[in-house]
């Protein structure tokens, strides 16, 4: 074991207290343990005959099964990540009974782990891809599974409450997360939940729309509100589980749970787009919120549902009508792309097969494309119309056929055009009396 190895055990005495207390308050600690270092290069007391060795090998399997791990500390130096002004969820490490580890760095990781040696190994992890924005976890992510993958030496201090990994030239230090348990009495019936408690049952099988954020209307152009759905999930102990599904800027899904009046989800999988700031801040601002745990109310009379933590809150609409069905969604039509077929019932044809009117489905629902100039902005759905108001087209002037169905194009997606798509893939698009139809058209590369 190498000098510095021996000197980080010795500062952990120093720093425990402050790192159980940032863990339990959630807040920052204010210790520096390369400080700790410096002033007591010497002080590496010799533990007691009952204390937990700390000698490197002891480590055993049973001390680590059924226990989760918050990281508080990277080579030294306190371990906070934000992104903006905003705090993100500490990375954190689980063990269950049977050795596998899982937990989350930016992503949700899980598999099989080893004990060989006094180093902990786990070389294939399975590994959700979702985009990280703090910087902080953009860098240390890859460390930490080179770290597994290679076989990281592993220490317990503090009678358990410390977990050091190090590898490579790494060192991370985890503080074990406290554990809250409810103790019912025998003697009597337990206590109901307190009335007017949001339930499981209650939410299964809604889906809202946000309609404010802290007391002001949201919304932004170009882009469909922020939704939220719940769906049955596992019971766990006779209570219903929750499985959820949403979207901000990226669509998102996974397990929750109502305890204790919070609404919790800590293993959300994601997908990868990238929005505007707006977007971008909120959907990080949800998912740091249920993370925690969000106080959620809900209202049987008006629908509304309401998630409140660390002074933000969301206020939530329900959906009382669903779509119905065969109604055009934005994930229907993003990235896909459409070349013009027919105009009115009449086969629509010209010369060179490239110069074919189209249209695109991307990103944020901005749509692009051509008729006799190119067009692009942003587009919305709202009651089965594709509606798009402020496009952004060339100026080159067309004479004939085209001139005239690029005016007639562009006024039906002001005024909202029906759209439809047939079982083929084609998408048709109808408004005052005027129907064009599109085939599915391959992307040219």
């Amino acid at each position: 074991m190498t000098g510095r190895w021996i000197a980080l055990c010795a500062a952990l005495v120093a720093v425990v207290a402050c790192c159980s207390g940032c863990l339990e308050s959630r807040t920052n600690c204010d210790f520096s343990l390369g400080s700790a270092l410096a002033a007591e290069p010497a002080a590496t007391p010799k533990p007691e005959p009952s204390a937990k060795s700390a000698a490197k090998g002891t480590v055993k399997r049973e001390d680590l099964a059924g226990r989760r791990f918050e990281l508080v500390n990277v080579n030294g130096e306190e371990f906070a990540a934000k992104f903006g002004e905003f705090d993100v969820r500490r990375p954190d490490i689980e063990f269950d009974k049977d050795f596998n580890i899982s937990g989350q760095v930016c992503n949700n990781f899980s598999g099989a782990a080893q004990l060989k040696d006094g180093k902990l190994t786990a070389a294939n992890m399975a590994v959700t891809t979702k985009m990280c924005f703090a910087p902080q976890l953009t860098d240390l992510e890859p460390k930490f599974f080179a770290m597994l993958r290679a076989g990281a030496d592993i220490e317990l201090a503090e009678d358990g409450r410390l977990l050091l990994l190090a590898q490579g030239g790494t060192v991370l230090i985890y503080a074990l997360a406290a554990v809250a348990e409810t103790v019912i009495e025998e003697a009597g019936e337990p206590e109901s939940a307190a009335e007017g408690a949001v339930k499981a049952e209650d939410l299964a099988g809604l889906r809202f729309e946000l309609v404010s954020v802290d007391g002001k209307k949201f919304a932004v152009e170009g882009f469909e509100q922020p939704t939220i759905e719940f769906n049955e999930g596992e019971r766990q102990e006779n209570e219903m589980g929750l499985l959820l599904f949403g979207k901000v800027c990226n669509n998102f899904r996974g397990p929750a749970q109502l305890q204790d009046g919070k609404l919790v989800a800590t293993h959300l999988a994601a997908t990868m787009m990238m929005c505007g700031d707006e977007l971008m801040k909120l959907e990080l601002r949800l998912v740091s919120m249920l993370n925690g745990g969000a106080d959620v109310a809900f209202s049987k009379k008006d629908g509304r549902l309401t998630l409140s933590e660390g002074g933000t809150v969301l206020v939530y609409a329900r959906l009382l009508e669903p779509e119905p069905e065969g109604t055009v969604k934005a994930e229907d039509l993003l990235h896909r792309r459409f070349a013009l077929a027919g105009v009115n019932g009449e086969e629509f044809t010209v010369e060179d097969r490239d110069q074919r009117p189209t249209i695109e489905f991307n990103e944020g629902f901005q749509i692009a494309g051509r008729v006799c100039n190119p067009f692009r902005g942003p587009a919305q759905l709202k009651d089965g119309k594709l509606v798009a108001e402020n496009l952004v087209t060339g100026r080159m002037m067309c004479a004939g056929r085209l001139g005239e169905l690029e005016n007639l194009f562009l006024a039906m997606l002001r005024a909202g055009a029906d759209v439809s798509l047939s079982e083929d893939g084609g998408l048709t698009l109808t408004e005052g009396g005027t129907v064009l139809v599109y085939t599915r058209a391959d992307w040219v590369r």
